[in-house]
């Protein structure tokens, strides 16, 4: 489709620099694995009762269902704690039932030199489906859905995606199932990446909804586009990791990716993987759903990094590694450094919603 060609067109300008590196995947591919940047004598936490939530009553009552995804720190006494919700399908009901349940999930602590340590940014995703629906081909029996979902495809189709985009976002009012969600995330998102440039951080909130659980609930016809979609909506909002990593796994698995998805995916696996300073383009989201922040949410790529080309108001920023942390103010002249052997790192910038910046990363 038509935004497929345009997204594609920006990035690989973007990427433009990386154009006479040769892609050395395996350099780039260790960054999908969560067990090569551990720290050193790490031992990572282990589960040891992980009781399930409580399906909202609601819910049950209406068939809806509803995915959820929170980061939370394991203490050295194995409980949990710091649980910060970060992307959720579906009602809130299901947000507050999960993280009731997080609550009272114990481990046995992870360990450093013998010695218990806190486990900070763990991920943690809970899903609410009935058992007799499951994943892969599925019809909606939802019959307002289903005159919304065709309206809104042949919206696009006939050159109106910004109409398409304004139908397909009133579906969510209705109480949906899994796949109701992924199909009409997809749509939406294809909508609103279509209508303007503006929109493509809303529009990867919804591509990544539509491919939750690697894109279980979705339709199969339509499960390569909608990674398709994802890479590219990944990679124009400058989040080079989650783009590589998700073309990498889709390649692997055999999904018939697009081309320029394909072409996408090998400039980004070259520019991981040299040691030339990255230009990350930021931009401080406001999500306005209950229980959202407004921050800009970055996978640290290098040992070094900094601001610069704020337009608007940065306040600061919370640097979370599975070993340590660090909360600072935002200014242009400061350059951070990853602490040695801190594991996995992500950033989070906080300041006002369209506040737009470059990270600098450096090796």
């Amino acid at each position: 489709m038509r935004l497929f060609v345009l997204i594609a067109s920006i990035v690989l300008l973007v990427l433009s620099a990386a154009d006479q590196a040769n892609a050395q995947s395996s350099a780039a591919e260790s960054l999908c694995d969560s067990q090569a940047s551990k720290p050193t004598d790490h031992q990572p936490p282990e589960g040891i009762s992980k009781p399930l939530p409580s399906y909202p009553a609601r819910a049950l009552s209406d068939w809806s269902e509803g995915w959820a995804e929170f980061d939370l720190t394991v203490a050295t006494d194995g409980t949990t704690k710091d649980i910060v919700v970060r992307d959720y399908v579906g009602a809130t009901g299901f947000v507050e039932a999960a993280m009731h349940s997080l609550k009272d999930w114990r481990y046995r602590p992870a360990m450093r030199n013998g010695v218990p340590v806190e486990a900070y940014g763990m991920s943690v995703d809970v899903t609410f489906i009935f058992e007799d629906t499951g994943a892969g081909a599925r019809e909606s029996n939802n019959m307002t859905f289903r005159r919304r979902f065709e309206r809104a495809r042949d919206l696009i189709k006939s050159g109106d995606p910004a109409a398409a985009a304004k139908l397909m976002g009133s579906a969510f009012n209705d109480r949906l199932d899994l796949y109701e969600e992924a199909m009409g995330s997809y749509l939406l998102a294809l909508a609103l990446g279509t209508a303007d440039a503006t929109n493509w951080p809303r529009a990867l909130v919804h591509a990544r909804h539509a491919v939750i659980n690697n894109g279980a609930y979705l339709d199969p016809s339509v499960k390569p586009g909608a990674m398709d979609l994802d890479v590219l909506l990944e990679a124009q909002n400058g989040n080079y990791r989650e783009a590589f990593c998700t073309y990498r796994r889709e390649r692997t698995a055999g999904t018939q990716l697009s081309p320029q998805t394909m072409q996408l995916g090998e400039k980004i696996a070259a520019l991981l993987s040299g040691r030339e300073p990255l230009v990350i383009p930021g931009e401080v989201f406001a999500d306005d759903r209950p229980r959202m922040r407004t921050e800009w949410v970055h996978p640290v790529l290098r040992h070094k990094f900094s601001f610069s080309a704020i337009k608007g108001a940065l306040k600061s920023l919370h640097l979370q590694c599975t070993a340590t942390t660090l909360d600072a103010p935002i200014d242009e002249e400061t350059q951070w450094t990853v602490p040695p052997d801190a594991g996995y790192c992500t950033l989070f910038v906080y300041g006002d919603p369209r506040t737009t910046f470059q990270l600098i990363e450096e090796e």
